[in-house]
């Protein structure tokens, strides 16, 4: 007889539920984001805030840790880390005082994977996205205008090497994408008759780096210890033209042409220890 075993995509006990994503092949080529949307109970409204138990007071960690790309009231950065990097999504509905305050109506918890085999082992992936591909108003004159297709390539890397009772663990997304945020049209009328058009395009050019390793030593077969580190760099380019043009004669009285350049960048370090408690004997 061959009895066969298969873990639970699905486990939970009364505050906490746990997603494994490793056999999910619809979510495999999306990204945390989209995985997240298929999970239940949990929802999004329309500025891309996670939504638990109806609120937005949710915190969303990456192993445990906050970053950048999941700051309180924004987890849109969610949508840059490939599902296919991802272990299991945890979430947490009624959090303990250990989590921030911030998130009274839940936690969500994100784990990327980690081979346990020993030896070195590693892959390479490659997402590639394209966004708007037409434009629901057509640009005014300019030699600019605005992003009509929205590009985006993030190339990841995951390496692990485990050798006895040390692990060494390194994941790594880089994204880069042309997107447009947002693009304002304005139309002012006035008393001596002319009206006048104006366009506002922010085309975004982004490029982002967000590396995440460490090391686990295991001091024994019931306590380890954790030393790891996330760094999250990004950097986008806006650019745009704005003409203002009259309507009435289609002529264009002045253009001026503006670009906004910044960078920024997350640094978190922990230290955990963990410790697993033997089972008591049951008679």
């Amino acid at each position: 007889m061959e009895v066969i075993g298969e873990q639970a995509t699905t486990n939970s006990d009364l505050n906490k539920k746990s997603f494994a994503l490793d056999n999910n092949i619809a979510q495999s080529g999306g990204s945390v984001l989209d995985a997240m949307k298929t999970l239940p109970g949990v929802t999004f409204d329309q500025d891309g805030k996670v939504v638990l138990r109806g609120s937005d007071k949710v915190v969303v960690l990456i192993d445990g840790k906050q970053s950048s790309l999941t700051g309180f009231g924004n987890q849109k950065g969610l949508s840059n880390i490939p599902a296919s990097n991802i272990e299991k999504i945890e979430i947490i509905n009624n959090p303990s005082a250990k989590y921030d305050a911030n998130g009274f109506a839940g936690i969500v918890n994100i784990f990327y994977k980690k081979e346990k085999q020993t030896g070195l082992k590693g892959d390479v992936g490659l997402s590639f996205g394209l966004g708007a591909l037409g434009k629901r108003k057509e640009d005014t004159s300019t030699d600019l205008g605005s992003f009509s297709v929205n590009p985006k390539l993030i190339p990841s890397l995951n390496l692990n090497y485990k050798k006895e009772k040390v692990n060494y663990f390194l994941q790594s997304e880089f994204i880069f994408q042309e997107a447009l945020p947002n693009n304002e049209f304005t139309t002012r009328n006035y008393d001596d008759g002319r009206n006048i058009i104006s366009q506002v395009p922010e085309n975004r050019k982004q490029f982002r780096s967000i590396i995440n390793g460490g090391i686990d030593y295991e001091l024994d077969d019931n306590n380890s210890f954790t030393f790891s580190g996330l760094y999250d760099r990004e950097k986008h380019i806006d650019t745009a033209q704005v003409a203002f043009i009259d309507l009435n004669s289609a002529t264009r009285n002045r253009l001026y042409t503006w670009q906004e350049e910044e960078v920024t960048r997350y640094i978190n370090g922990t230290v955990n220890f963990g410790i697993n408690f033997k089972k008591p004997d049951i008679p």
